[in-house]
């Protein structure tokens, strides 16, 4: 599992005693009384600078991180709230050989809505965050 789904796993579990599942697809995160996490969009993290073109005998350069959205789901407002406070708290976790950094990343309401409407659920309260992990 990549060390941003576990350190958001870990910060979630700190806030909360509903159990925590990852979505690999939004469905209807309020019909399962879990606090869910869907990665739903991943990119370069430009953080790590720009990788340079080896020059012979050089080591190659390393690969670039990622960053990754994340929508976190929560049974009620309050458990919502309460993750968003542990990761507002400490927004800088160790996963895996990593520094996890979480940015809370609020969507425009339309982006939002085409997503809940191009996956075919009903718009719910969500978290929306950034986690980028970069190697100890």
């Amino acid at each position: 599992m990549h060390p941003t789904t576990v350190a958001l796993q870990e910060w979630a579990a700190s806030a909360t005693e509903y159990p925590i599942s990852v979505l690999s697809q939004l469905t209807n995160p309020m019909a399962s009384g879990e606090v869910c996490l869907w990665p739903w969009r991943v990119d370069e993290d430009r953080s790590f600078g720009h990788a340079h073109q080896p020059t012979p005998g050089s080591r190659p350069p390393a690969p670039q991180g990622l960053a990754i959205h994340y929508l976190v789901f929560a049974p009620d407002l309050l458990t919502l709230e309460s993750i968003r406070a542990a990761i507002c708290q400490n927004p800088v976790r160790p996963a895996g050989g990593h520094c996890v950094i979480a940015l809370l990343h609020p969507l425009e309401a339309s982006l939002l809505v085409n997503l809940f409407l191009a996956c075919q659920v009903k718009p719910v309260p969500c978290l929306s965050l950034v986690l980028s992990a970069q190697p100890d």
